[in-house]
């Protein structure tokens, strides 16, 4: 058995906001256009309220006003929809309060296809100099307006001022709050971006221009809704985005966005959340029972599949909301019911656990960008992928923001100044990666090498990621190979290791321990030396390493979280893995189950929650994308922790008590069986 160290060190995030919310949400879409002649003609509050009820549903986001700019209520500060005869909004939100379920009233925002036809002067102007409005023969979408325009504002907080005085709703759940593209060319706009010396041309200074806009906006909507109502809920959408540090004072919850068979995938959530989460506000992740997105009548996903992409949204400190699309008519979807009421009735069972369960990690990985860019990007994604495999406990968190409380960092070299770097000193352990950072005087950068750099730049990928699928002709060998397998058909060859492989020389490193040298082919491809399919087989190690450490300090040739969000190659993982483990941190997770198996951990006062997820998929094909579907049974999952001390383990799902192990520091656990998910509650022995 390895050898682990006793202790280990790790934050608790006192920072995330966890009791404010129930866990359990359905936002219910309900856009309809002129084209829609009738309105909720079979709609019945009793039933609907009691479909909610059956489906465990504790919270509702209803429909105030849609993407067409249609009002669901007798309005005089907005348009009623021409197909509505009575107050549909009031019955939901009194039938619900009657029932003990919040809601919360929706206001689209800025997508507003009526008041964008109307005022085409108050719209958002892209870099084509053209409005959003659609062609003579397009169906609008995203018609943007721009918040520049005091009428837009206005015409928005007379609104939320109007439906927090009519109805007692939790408050407003604002949507479509962001510019389209990040960037905007209205004359408003690029008046007021000349005056303060900006380039509309330049991307950056567009996101400085249009983040100050966003800012003043969204201040602009929380303020009217407070005034009109003290202490009620704003909820702002699209904020998973640089920046939100600085409107997180404007939003008290944050409901994430992010249907994974839509458009964003499995991987857009996790990687949000871990930002989100470090800010002072609770968190909700956004599914849809759809099969696929928003307006997919018809379409749903089975319980199984609704019930695991909770379980995957829960274990990592959000509450659970589902997105439902109620038809025209008012009636609810029965299919879709049963699967939402599948999934909150799991969901409801572990709430006693989870109200006061804080995320606890051990890692931050540092992030930059542009303000309102999304932080979604292939690095990112793919770090939050391979570390979640590997088991790490870690955030997202902007590097100009608080991560001294985290024992180890995981930093891009490229972003590494002088300022930076003096931070960097204090911490426990750090790891750059992509170019030998400034300051650092070892000469060890992988990318020096005699063949073309041309080698360094994958089909898929960035110059500073050294392989992608069938890429360059560059591969590492680990020193130790005994839980490496080398493949002869790998993309990325992997060598043997020698013994003098360990350790190496590297300029002022001596004594440096490295985890993978480079290994060089004998010839570069091109039209006129080539052999075979792809690149040349690897035949020498270069001079350079691709990964080592010295003393508290990792260092990787190349951003690994792109490339494994491109390829997902095993050995990025396992090249990650072998430099975590030789840093002077240890994880607070040894996993010995598959890499599918996830674990995430939070803690109360005085027990530790251990959220255990199988997050095997089905197969996809090239027209659909991957789902969950009913997962197999695993059995003597086990998992080691770093724990001092005794504990008992039970398994909340099935009641089981778990087999523990105890002894130099670990503590290891044995589920008997697991089937998609499993939460574990850890409490001190007496």
């Amino acid at each position: 058995m390895e050898e682990f160290a006793h202790t280990s060190s790790y934050w608790v995030n006192d920072v995330m906001r966890l009791s404010a919310h129930s866990w359990r949400k359905v936002h219910l879409d309900f856009h309809n256009s002129a084209h829609v002649a009738s309105i909720g003609e079979d709609f019945d509050p009793q039933t609907f309220v009691r479909k909610l009820q059956e489906s465990h549903v504790a919270e509702i986001v209803l429909f105030a006003k849609d993407m067409h700019g249609f009002c669901y209520f007798p309005t005089a500060s907005g348009v009623q929809h021409p197909g509505l005869k009575f107050d549909l909004l009031g019955q939901q939100v009194q039938g619900c309060n009657a029932a003990s379920i919040k809601t919360y009233a929706y206001i689209c925002a800025l997508w507003d296809e009526k008041i964008a036809a109307d005022h085409p002067q108050w719209c958002q102007i892209n870099r084509k100099r053209e409005t959003y409005l659609p062609k003579p023969d397009e169906a609008p979408y995203w018609t943007n307006l721009c918040p520049s325009n005091p009428e837009v504002v206005q015409s928005l907080t007379n609104l939320a001022r109007e439906v927090l005085e009519k109805y007692a709703v939790e408050g407003i759940w604002f949507d479509m709050v962001i510019p389209r593209e990040e960037e905007c060319f209205c004359p408003n706009c690029l008046a007021a971006m000349s005056a303060q010396g900006l380039d509309p041309e330049d991307n950056a200074h567009q996101r400085q221009y249009q983040h100050e806009l966003n800012k003043q906006f969204l201040k602009a909507l929380y303020d009217a809704c407070q005034a009109a109502r003290p202490g009620c809920a704003v909820d702002f959408n699209n904020q998973p985005a640089f920046g939100l540090g600085e409107r997180v004072q404007w939003q008290e919850n944050i409901d994430i966005e992010a249907l994974p068979t839509s458009v964003w995938g499995y991987d857009y959530f996790p990687t949000a959340v871990r930002y989100v989460r470090t800010q002072p506000v609770a968190a909700f992740g956004m599914t849809g029972r759809f099969h696929r997105g928003w307006g997919d009548f018809g379409g749903f996903k089975t319980p199984d599949q609704l019930q695991a992409e909770a379980f995957a949204i829960l274990s990592h400190g959000a509450g659970v909301d589902i997105g439902d699309q109620m038809p025209p008519n008012g009636v609810l979807d029965d299919a879709a019911y049963a699967s939402i009421g599948a999934a909150f009735a799991e969901v409801e069972k572990l709430e006693p656990y989870l109200r006061d369960a804080k995320p606890v990690a051990e890692a931050a990985l540092l992030i930059n960008g542009n303000p309102l860019d999304t932080l979604v990007i292939p690095s990112y994604a793919g770090w939050t992928k391979l570390l979640t495999e590997l088991n790490i406990q870690f955030d997202l968190v902007d590097v100009n923001g608080d991560w001294s409380r985290y024992p180890v960092v995981i930093v891009d070299s490229a972003i590494v100044d002088e300022e930076l770097r003096e931070r960097l000193w204090s911490c426990r352990a750090m790891l750059f990666y992509g170019t030998n950072p400034e300051g650092f005087s070892y000469d060890v950068r992988a990318e020096k090498c005699e063949f073309d750099p041309s080698y360094f730049t994958p089909k898929y990928g960035s110059a500073r990621t050294p392989v992608a699928i069938y890429g360059p002709s560059v591969g590492f060998c680990f020193p130790n190979q005994s839980h490496v397998q080398s493949k002869a058909d790998s993309p990325f060859p992997i060598r043997q290791g020698e013994g003098d492989c360990e350790r190496s020389e590297l300029g002022d490193g001596g004594g440096t321990q490295v985890i993978a040298h480079q290994t060089l082919p004998d010839f570069q491809r091109s039209p006129l030396h080539y052999t075979s399919h792809a690149q040349s087989p690897a035949s020498h190690a270069g001079n350079n390493a691709i990964a080592f450490v010295k003393d508290k300090t990792g260092f990787l040739g190349f951003d690994a979280g792109e490339a494994y969000f491109q390829t997902g190659y095993p050995a990025y993982r396992e090249l990650v893995r072998q430099l975590l483990r030789a840093l002077p941190n240890h994880s607070l997770v040894r996993n010995e189950a598959p890499s599918t198996v996830q674990i995430h951990l939070a803690r109360t006062s005085n027990i530790w929650i251990v959220h255990v997820f199988d997050s095997s998929i089905g197969r996809p094909s090239p027209k659909h994308p991957p789902y969950y579907e009913t997962a197999n049974t695993l059995a003597n999952v086990e998992v080691r922790l770093s724990l001092e001390g005794s504990w008992s383990a039970r398994a909340v799902r099935t009641g089981a008590e778990v087999e523990t192990e105890e002894g130099q520091g670990i503590l290891k656990l044995t589920i008997p069986k697991l089937r998609r998910y499993e939460m574990i509650v850890l409490e001190p022995r007496r």
